[in-house]
């Protein structure tokens, strides 16, 4: 369920303007065993250093310093040295070595699962892990060893309803006794926010066990995802069959996504960088049209780039010949232009003009429509 869990996590990020375009990166800690502490997202500048520790555990280096968690209380890390990450070749074995998913679900959810949770410590070493964010660039990274695995041995391409147990079976129990097996394939994956069945927003679908299967068909659309080829794969790919080719299908076509600055011709008609609405395009990546020989502004209708640019050089103008203030003599011209064309304009407008001159940024940044929105 991790694999459906991180990919809600990675959909409620996309939710965030400026941000539809990331990926929850995969933390590859099998490349750091024994030397845990240098591990790439141990950075000052990134998740906070093994250093960065106040009394009682709270970080307070990173991009998370003094950030408080779901109960209120400051993000706590202990950090436990004792403990070594799996590293390349043990994993590439552990990979290889086990075709059944009972065998190989045992054996990842040991060490090479625990002792990342378990060297952090904090709320990653507890039942509240989720509350750090390093625990989903693990989580990531174990749904990638699952991703190899399955490749390996085949069963990627597997019909969902062909699967086996050998392939795949759930573990655990909804009783929560996990020495229980009670789950099957066609059982729901159930997420809620309290326990009582309060469904989270990213997680509202129905889907089971068996849709999480294949990456490249996950349940919701654009929610299909690869791995490429990495250190790990070419390691078993070197020590085990020699011929092995990753067929995770590298070769899907590039999935539309808007804001990224290119056009996907099958399912936009425009891309400006951003998905703000009255730029001339819009949030979904549909052309606006502009103001540009109309009579009546209408809710959607902008100023073209061509036409804030006269504006732009008529307030030049005005102001060399009067000293005045350029941004404000912006913000009446453009209040002049759109009486012209409507009885009401719109404010968030012209407050985008005026920073759009304070911050000498593109005028796609912040444009908004003229008219009543």
């Amino acid at each position: 369920w991790h694999r459906w869990y991180t990919l809600g996590y990675e959909n409620a990020l996309r939710s965030v303007p400026g941000y539809e375009c990331i990926t929850v990166p995969y933390w590859d800690w099998e490349r750091d065993d024994n030397d845990e502490s240098m591990s790439m997202p141990f950075r000052a500048k990134t998740f906070g250093t093994t250093k960065g520790i106040a009394p009682g555990g709270c970080v307070t280096d990173g991009a998370f310093a003094g950030w408080n968690t779901s109960d209120g209380k400051c993000l706590k890390r202990t950090w436990d040295d004792r403990f070594s990450f799996t590293g390349t070749m043990e994993m590439a074995s552990i990979i290889i070595s086990n075709n059944k998913y009972a065998d190989f679900s045992e054996i990842l959810e040991g060490n090479p699962h625990a002792a990342p949770h378990v060297y952090v410590g904090g709320y990653m070493g507890t039942m509240r892990s989720p509350d750090d964010p390093l625990f989903f660039i693990h989580h990531a990274n174990i749904d990638r060893m699952w991703a190899l695995w399955q490749d390996y041995h085949g069963y990627d391409t597997v019909s969902k309803n062909a699967i086996t147990s050998d392939m795949y079976q759930p573990r655990g129990s909804w009783s929560g006794d996990p020495s229980a097996s009670d789950l099957e394939l066609d059982d729901e994956i159930v997420v809620d926010a309290d326990g009582r069945g309060r469904r989270l927003p990213y997680f509202s679908a129905h889907v089971t066990f068996r849709d999480v299967q294949d990456i490249t068909d996950m349940p919701g659309v654009g929610n299909s995802y690869t791995y490429g080829l990495d250190n790990l794969a070419n390691v078993i790919g070197s020590v085990s069959k020699g011929s092995w080719d990753l067929v995770i299908p590298g070769a899907l076509p590039k999935l539309p996504c808007c804001g990224d600055g290119t056009v996907d011709k099958d399912a936009e008609s425009c891309d400006d960088g951003n998905t703000a609405n009255g730029d001339g395009c819009s949030a979904t990546c549909k052309s606006e049209t502009t103001i540009s020989g109309t009579s009546t502004i209408v809710a959607g209708q902008v100023f073209s780039d061509a036409e804030t640019q006269k504006l732009y050089e008529k307030a030049d103008m005005e102001r060399e010949i009067t000293g005045g203030d350029k941004a404000a003599m912006l913000k009446e011209l453009a209040m002049e232009e759109c009486k012209m064309h409507a009885s009401k304009f719109s404010n968030t407008f012209l407050a985008s003009l005026a920073q759009r001159m304070m911050t000498g940024k593109d005028t796609a940044q912040f444009f908004e429509p003229c008219g009543s929105l």
